[in-house]
């Protein structure tokens, strides 16, 4: 009734005083409230809930910038934690759902390949974290923290990490018999003469560059020193003209 109407348009009030000055640690407090609310009253089947979290967050808007949503998310989707089990759940069957559902469209526009593909990369990118991850899992397990849902989700994920073996994505074997994939040992590659001959390689090539570089300058002309020597030429045709004079002037007063 109104007293509740009343007691909600208090507290309204005083979030939005606190909001004013809070840091971005409160900020992230009341938006777990605000989700514990949505959460309880859905539960629960109570609007009044809802409209409460709907006001509250109507009073953080200005607080939500992309730093506190950002520190959000990565509170809420730490490693292990149950809202990112299940969205990592959630996602493969709604990629899958949008993929089947949109078909025509994808097909008409010729991007449905590049759509498969994509999800084969996803797929490929997680084998290859769980190949580093574990030196020893069952194909089984694999299938399941790959998301595999098909009739025979074991066969599929033999069926990929052969795949991926054969090309190179990881560095594993399977052992059927007991239907595990077991990833070789990386040993320490700084432990080999592979970095310095790697180093060696790569200043070799800057080098290389350096002097191609420098064979195919073109220097302009130097001419203020083709200006002097044509100087010095002039000055020495000259001299020789004048010492020719003075050698005839003194042959003629010989006589």
């Amino acid at each position: 009734g109104k007293m509740t109407a009343d007691v909600e348009m208090k507290e309204v009030q005083a979030l939005s005083n606190s909001v004013s000055s809070a840091a971005v640690p409160y900020t992230l407090q009341h938006l777990k409230e605000i989700a514990s609310l949505i959460e309880n009253g859905a539960q629960a089947k109570e609007v009044r809930r809802i409209v409460r979290a709907v006001r509250l967050t109507m009073m953080l808007r200005r607080k939500l910038r992309a730093y506190v949503i950002s520190a959000f998310l990565g509170h809420v989707l730490t490693p292990g934690s149950e809202v990112l089990a299940k969205l990592s759940s959630y996602l493969p069957k709604l990629f899958r759902k949008v993929a089947d559902n949109f078909s025509g469209t994808f097909n008409s526009d010729r991007t449905y390949n590049l759509i498969v593909r994509l999800r084969h990369n996803v797929i490929r990118t997680g084998l290859r974290n769980i190949s580093i991850s574990y030196s020893r899992i069952s194909l089984a397990d694999v299938a399941r923290k790959l998301r595999l849902d098909s009739q025979n989700p074991v066969a599929d994920a033999e069926s990929i990490v052969a795949k991926a073996i054969r090309d190179g994505a990881i560095d594993a074997i399977i052992d059927h018999a007991n239907g595990w994939m077991v990833s070789k040992e990386t040993g320490n590659v700084y432990s080999t003469n592979e970095p310095q001959i790697t180093f060696n390689s790569r200043i070799a090539f800057c080098l290389n560059m350096h002097n191609e570089a420098v064979r195919a300058l073109r220097f302009p002309p130097n001419s203020n020193k083709e200006k002097e020597s044509e100087e010095k030429r002039r000055e020495r045709q000259q001299q020789e003209q004048e010492l020719a004079k003075h050698i005839a002037e003194e042959d003629d007063s010989d006589f």
